[in-house]
């Protein structure tokens, strides 16, 4: 499967600090730090160096710097192996790298209803 191009719309970069909460149509790249809630319609990438002391609503959030906070990422959240993530998660698809650090509770939100009942262990011999 050909991953899909994320064409980013905002940059916050290097060395740029926003103090306050932060919205923006689009996709987003995050290499300096805010200090504040997040609020994106489409992606989020946190680089290696970005740092996010808030919670965090996208569709798509991927993380290669720090999140200090709660994300809702309804499509999907991946950390990679430099991410530090401190704060419960609700995805439906999530994809945790090694050396990733994820502290934190993770809700898949996912329908439970349809599920199939076990089998029962003594006709799986």
């Amino acid at each position: 499967m050909k991953k899909q191009e994320v064409q980013i719309t905002t940059i916050i970069g290097n060395g740029a600090e926003c103090n306050g909460d932060f919205n923006a149509e689009g996709s987003i790249r995050v290499d300096g730090t805010i200090q504040g809630n997040v609020t994106v319609s489409g992606t989020l990438i946190v680089g290696v160096s970005g740092y996010i002391n808030g919670d965090v609503n996208a569709s798509v959030v991927i993380v290669g710097g720090e999140i200090n906070g709660n994300v809702n990422a309804p499509d999907k959240m991946e950390l990679t192996s430099t991410a530090r993530m401190i704060g419960d998660i609700v995805t439906t698809t999530i994809v945790i790298d090694e050396r990733a650090v994820f502290q934190g509770n993770c809700n898949m939100n996912q329908d439970v209803s349809g599920k199939k009942p076990r089998p029962d262990s003594r006709a799986l011999k």
